[in-house]
């Protein structure tokens, strides 16, 4: 061992040591902020038929009675949300992101059955909707109304979303990425068909995701509800497209403040 590799050692013990010091006698840490915000808090809740569903709650450092309540397309989970989640948390509004039935940690009920979406039938991924509901009634009883959550869902997620924001006309804003007429039987024509004018939908897309191209353009002129349209030439499906086009997280952010 070389007398630099020893002078090394103990240079590297010596400023461990004083950064302990240091952070003992002040609470902080030596080490230089990532720029990372605080981590959500995993939180969970029971369906009506009983399925257990885990989400991560992002909640604004300022006082805030709205939140965003996101749905993420197969086979992603909640954590594709987060680059959107943590913009929105700095616009000042909560956010709760869930792992839908079959995905990530959401993949077990009450009495000990294993969920798993790629096994499902249609009417299972239909009763994705429930979800949705536990999902809001969750937040109802945080003190968020129901007029006061906005939607954002990708795929089979938004088409979860515009179904339950046309049932509940009290939710005024929506984010659509990437919907289907149908997907595994989650249609979204007649939902968006009874949305009322004090409703606004943003639908996102882009023209290489033809199934999604094609619904955006019938969905938009659909109904009376106010449709705004984002299509790219390129990006592929649902959140996929961030990667592409992370501008597509700041329209999004600005859509919903």
């Amino acid at each position: 061992m070389t007398m630099n590799t020893v002078l090394n050692k103990k240079q590297t013990v010596l400023k461990l040591f004083g950064c302990a010091i240091f952070f003992l006698m002040f609470g902080v840490g030596c080490a230089p902020s990532n720029g990372s915000m605080k981590l959500p808090e995993k939180i969970s809740f029971t369906t009506s038929d009983h399925v257990i569903i885990v989400g991560d709650y992002y909640q604004s450092a300022v006082s805030s009675n709205r939140c965003i309540l996101m749905l993420h397309m197969m086979p992603e989970t909640r954590a594709s949300w987060r680059p959107l989640a943590e913009e929105l948390v700095k616009a000042d509004v909560n956010v709760l992101a869930i792992d839908e039935r079959g995905h990530g940690e959401s993949v077990k009920t009450t009495d000990g059955k294993i969920l798993d979406y790629a096994k499902f039938s249609n009417a299972e991924q239909q009763a994705k909707i429930i979800d949705v509901q536990a999902a809001v009634a969750w937040l109802n009883q945080k003190g968020i109304e129901t007029k006061d959550i906005s939607l954002v869902g990708g795929s089979i997620g938004a088409n979860l979303a515009l179904n339950f924001a046309a049932d509940h006309p009290e939710i005024a804003k929506t984010v659509a990425l990437a919907p289907s007429l149908d997907y595994n039987g989650v249609t979204t024509s007649e939902a968006v068909s009874k949305m009322p004018a004090s409703q606004s939908v943003l639908f996102i897309g882009a023209k290489d995701d033809p199934q999604s191209y094609d619904s955006i353009n019938k969905l938009a002129i659909m109904g009376k509800a106010v449709n705004m349209t984002i299509m790219y030439d390129r990006g592929g499906h649902g959140t996929y497209l961030f990667n592409s086009h992370p501008d597509a997280i700041a329209k999004i952010v600005d859509f919903l403040k």
